[in-house]
């Protein structure tokens, strides 16, 4: 596999294009959108959504109403999140209001 620099080479070169970009995050959050702790992690992330029809955020219930080191994207830009029952459910709420879908996977 492929990461940095390199794999966003490799996606502008042979125009890459997909149906749907499942992204992970390290927190999610209404008022800060998906963050990554991870910083040289998040172009790639941010390039995933660019080249895809619909992006969808997935990430367990312990990374909900949490915030990390830098912004992939506000969570707005995210056809749904998916997460487990323990998300808190005050702030699925609040994602909620913004007109995001959330699906509770069991």
């Amino acid at each position: 596999s492929i990461s940095g620099a390199l794999a966003l080479a490799v996606l502008d070169v042979y125009k890459i294009r997909c149906t749907k970009a499942l992204i992970a995050a390290s927190a999610v959050s209404a008022e800060h959108g998906a963050t990554n702790r991870i910083l040289d992690r998040i172009p790639l992330k941010r390039k995933a959504m660019e080249i895809s029809q619909k992006a969808f955020m997935l990430a367990d219930g312990s990374k909900i109403g949490t915030v990390a080191l830098g912004q992939i994207a506000p969570i707005t830009e995210f056809a749904a999140l998916i997460t487990d029952a323990t998300a808190p459910e005050a702030e699925i709420a609040a994602i909620r209001t913004l007109g995001v879908d959330v699906h509770i996977a069991e």
